[in-house]
C-alpha cells in the first residue's frame, strides 16, 4: 500500500471486488457440495476484503485531499448513494435473475465495476499528471 500509494490500493480493491462477483456467478456450475462451500467461502472472503480495502482507503484518501466541509459532504453523499444502490440492487438483481438466471446479476455487477474502475483510473491518471506539472511550476 505504501509503496504504490493509496489510490493504487483502491484500484486493487476494485479488481478484487469484480473478481469476487465473477466467482459468485460461477457457483451455479459447481455441483460437488464440498467444492461449492470452499468456493463460496473463498469468494465471500475476497468480497469482504475488497469492501474493507475500498471503504477504508477511499475515506482515508478523501479526508486527506478534501477540505473538512467538503469531506462531510462526500461522506454524506457516499452513505446516501450506498443506501440507494443497495435498495436498487434488490430490484435490479431480481430482474437480472429472472431474465438471465443465477449468473447474470453477478456478471453484470462485476462488469459494471470493471468499467467504473477503468473510468476512475483514467480520470485520476490524467488528473495526477496535471497536479504533478502544477507542482513542478510552483
Amino acid at each position: 500500500m505504501f509503496k504504490y500509494g493509496a489510490k493504487t490500493f483502491i484500484y486493487g480493491g476494485l479488481i478484487i471486488f469484480c473478481l469476487s462477483h465473477y466467482q459468485f456467478s460461477l457457483l451455479d456450475m459447481v455441483y460437488n457440495p464440498y467444492a461449492f462451500v470452499i468456493f463460496a467461502v473463498f469468494a465471500r472472503i475476497c468480497e469482504g476484503t475488497s469492501y474493507a480495502i475500498i471503504g477504508t482507503t477511499t475515506y482515508g484518501v478523501s479526508s486527506q485531499e478534501l477540505p473538512p466541509k467538503e469531506f462531510d459532504k462526500y461522506a454524506r453523499l457516499n452513505s446516501t448513494v450506498s443506501g440507494i444502490g443497495q435498495g436498487l440492487a434488490l430490484i435490479m438483481g431480481s430482474f437480472f435473475f429472472a431474465f438471465g438466471g443465477y449468473m447474470l446479476p453477478y456478471f453484470v455487477l462485476g462488469s459494471v465495476f470493471i468499467i467504473l474502475a477503468l473510468i476512475i483510473y483514467v480520470t485520476n491518471a490524467f488528473g495526477d499528471q496535471e497536479n504533478t506539472e502544477d507542482d513542478k511550476n510552483d
